[in-house]
């Protein structure tokens, strides 16, 4: 029985959610992409891994879960979209789908 294990959004992945067909912005999307990783590990509390968790890892460690991947997605495609907190309507620092699909893997040590 093969188990599947999922990966950090790639950059193609990351094209296709922000609708990008050319290459002039892949440094900009590479640094949404480890600021919504890392946002998604402080959320959670967690460290992510993708293939598998070192024997070493602390406890709250986990491997990556679809809805992870779609919440870095989400993220790094609407700080894509929305470059500056200044606007007629409300806007977030983050899109609110991504505390939601991160929601049940929050790690709480008591």
């Amino acid at each position: 029985m093969s188990t599947i294990t999922y990966k950090f959004p790639t950059l193609d992945e990351i094209k296709n959610q922000c609708r990008i067909d050319n290459d002039d912005e892949d440094n900009l999307l590479n640094i949404y992409l480890k600021a919504a990783i890392s946002r998604a590990q402080n959320y959670t509390n967690r460290i992510f891994y993708e293939d598998e968790i070192p024997a070493d890892a602390c406890p709250s460690a986990m491997l990556v879960e679809p809805d992870v991947k779609i919440a870095i997605l989400l993220a790094v495609g609407y700080w894509y979209q929305q470059r500056e907190d200044v606007a007629n309507e409300q806007l977030y620092s983050i899109p609110l789908g991504f505390n939601a699909l991160l929601n049940s893997y929050r790690y709480i040590p008591i």
